[in-house]
């Protein structure tokens, strides 16, 4: 069964560690069919992933036991009919203006920093939503 899963973290890495992060999540990501983006803001990550239920949840686990990331947690986990993120193992979503004021629009009075954290399941696969069609436009 395809699922999602949608996740928060705080950042333990440096800025020059997200190269080797994502080459290294595209390589595995890519051997077990999973796909999906990553969303670096203020030290928080905000992760899509997407797949066979089964190898969404094995990749969840090498990311809640990796030292570069703290206080994880799950924002949703659920069945899709289709992938959002199908050309990318995993795509980096940066940060742009037209993010922040996405991530503004859909947690409305809270600080930038607090606000990654505030999102709830909806308003965050609306989020990854979004910025998977503005990508395709690029």
């Amino acid at each position: 069964m395809l699922g999602r899963l949608i996740y928060t973290s705080t950042s333990l890495c440096q800025s020059d560690d997200i190269p080797q992060i994502l080459e290294r999540s595209r390589t595995l990501n890519a051997q077990s069919e999973v796909t999906g983006a990553l969303f670096l803001h203020e030290g928080k990550f905000l992760q899509y992933l997407e797949g066979d239920e089964a190898a969404v949840g094995t990749v969840y686990g090498r990311i809640v036991k990796d030292p570069r990331h703290k206080d994880c947690r799950q924002i949703d986990c659920r069945l899709i009919s289709v992938r959002i993120f199908n050309d990318w193992s995993m795509t980096w979503l940066p940060h742009t203006f037209g993010a922040g004021l996405l991530i503004d629009a859909l947690v409305p009075h809270k600080r930038h920093a607090d606000a990654l954290s505030a999102l709830d399941a909806t308003s965050a696969g609306a989020f990854f939503y979004a910025l998977s069609k503005l990508s395709q436009r690029l």
